[in-house]
């Protein structure tokens, strides 16, 4: 990772993490669908974050002109999250996870047409690797199969979740509470017009659960995570964020009893190997050469 990282910042990172990890298990103990999951979650999260900005003195827009980025976040932030859902009802949250992990794939091709980055042969080498640990999730290529659904809907999800890190970086002059009440704002209202079809079967301990995502994984962990990847690269960003695929996994199996077949903890293995030679192994042949170079 890169050097003279902020402690708080870290600090923040990790509490991302391991908030982010339980998302994907809360989420699938909850009998309600995706539709009501979101509003909840959202409608909760606004309010505090109203709270948070009236608290401080802080206006919700400035200028006129910072509301067509601020929606744009939204509606992608929405994208990412209805995919998401899908991805862990129709399949487990395990799956869901890994589909999103080709955030980092995405986040390579995203670089290089957004900020003029160009892959290293380690970096299309990483690729090919998450790649093939994604082919070892599906036990078979079939739109029949719930895996592959939920795969292909993962896939979806990441895409809009590697946009994200690189439109909060462009608009950093945005305060970012401000970034994150719009993220929010416009995420309950694209989930409240599809509110109508959905079924909202909630019980009491859906109630209760939904209370604990709003509060320490919406408004908690999104608005950390919208301060965190303003302010560390697109690298650094994407590999914190695959601390959550081993951590989701183990919480899923702990909690829900979830089976980890060989080809799941191969595929696993071969995403964050993937990523971690992708991201982590040009710093240290870099350092290597340096030190050569001052010997």
């Amino acid at each position: 990772m890169e050097e003279n990282i902020d402690k708080r910042v870290a600090v923040e990172a990790l509490v991302t993490v391991v908030l982010f990890s339980f998302i994907s298990v809360l989420i699938k103990m909850v009998s309600a669908g995706p539709v009501p999951i979101a509003i909840v979650r959202l409608s909760i999260a606004v309010s505090l974050m109203y709270g948070w900005l009236k608290f401080r003195g802080q206006p919700i827009l400035v200028h006129l002109d910072q509301l067509k980025p601020l929606l744009l976040i939204g509606v992608v932030f929405s994208g990412h999250w209805l995919l998401f859902f899908m991805s862990i009802k129709v399949s487990t949250p395990s799956i869901a996870v890994l589909g999103l992990s080709s955030y980092g794939v995405y986040l390579l091709i995203l670089g290089r047409i957004f900020q003029k980055t160009r892959p290293t042969v380690i970096q299309l080498f990483s690729v090919i690797l998450a790649a093939l640990g994604n082919v070892m999730l599906v036990p078979e290529f079939s739109l029949q199969n719930n895996t592959t659904k939920g795969l292909l809907l993962g896939l979806g999800s990441g895409f809009m979740l590697a946009l994200l890190p690189i439109l909060h970086q462009k608009n950093r002059e945005i305060p970012d509470s401000v970034r994150a009440f719009w993220q929010f704002i416009v995420g309950l209202v694209f989930f409240s017009c599809l509110a109508p079809g959905a079924e909202w079967n909630l019980n009491g301990k859906d109630w209760i659960i939904l209370l604990i995502l709003s509060v320490f994984c919406t408004f908690g962990a999104h608005t950390l995570w919208v301060r965190v990847s303003s302010r560390l690269s697109i690298t650094v960003c994407s590999l914190i964020y695959y601390a959550t695929i081993p951590l989701a996994m183990l919480i899923s199996f702990l909690v829900l009893g979830e089976e980890m077949t060989l080809n799941k903890l191969t595929g696993a293995a071969l995403i964050l190997l993937a990523n971690i030679t992708g991201l982590l192994l040009p710093g240290f042949l870099r350092k290597i050469k340096v030190s050569k170079q001052m010997a």
